[in-house]
């Protein structure tokens, strides 16, 4: 009977650990998708920063998102951070050329809010 309070603990601290990796998988998709129509007001919602926050540049106003593929992954289950590259194409409105760029992304799992924050910028449309 000493044991049953630790094992809820444990099983409690676990289900807390796979519900943070959940909403993981379910904002990388939600801020892929802001990305890929273009929300990109939308996909500023997911920044740490306040000064990433700003409004959206009126040159992004012109970009439309064609694919969007991750490169590369790499999770760090302990300190809870997702790094990955993304690959962008994209083209700008009234312009036939696609264009594609890399997006070096750094994600982390914010205790505080329990949310998923990205802390690099929004990716650059040269």
């Amino acid at each position: 009977m000493k044991f049953l309070p630790l094992a809820v603990i444990l099983l409690l601290g676990a289900c807390a650990h796979d519900l943070a990796l959940m909403k993981r998988d379910e904002t990388l998709h939600a801020y892929a998708a802001a990305i890929r129509w273009g929300a990109f007001d939308e996909a500023n919602r997911y920044r740490s920063s306040p000064a990433y926050r700003r409004p959206i540049a009126d040159n992004l106003r012109d970009i439309k998102v064609s694919g969007y593929h991750v490169l590369s992954q790499s999770a760090d289950k302990e300190r809870m951070t997702v790094e990955q590259t993304v690959e962008l194409h994209y083209y700008r409105q009234g312009d036939l050329v696609e264009k594609k760029v890399v997006d070096p992304q750094l994600w982390h799992y914010d205790d505080i809010t329990g949310q998923w924050q990205i802390d690099t910028p929004l990716p650059r449309f040269p």
